[in-house]
């Protein structure tokens, strides 16, 4: 979140918090960074049997800047 948090919006941040709280972490905080695709594919559709569209778009959102911002810090 440090390496995003300074060009997102405040409620921008608070949510990505919140899914990284509730969702990401949870789901992935123990899983090796070169992940199966197939296994972020029947996450997303796990969220999909609890969440709307527009909400899961949105955690996958934070998930991928998340992703792109480790990626990057390398």
């Amino acid at each position: 979140m440090d390496a995003v948090a300074p060009r997102l919006e405040s409620n921008t941040v608070a949510k990505y918090r919140s899914f990284l709280d509730n969702h990401l972490l949870p789901q992935w905080s123990g899983w090796p960074m070169i992940g199966s695709y197939l296994e972020i594919e029947k996450w997303l559709s796990e969220l999909h049997d609890d969440y709307a569209e527009a909400s899961v778009s949105s955690i996958f959102a934070a998930f991928s800047t998340t992703m792109t911002a480790g990626s990057v810090r390398g």
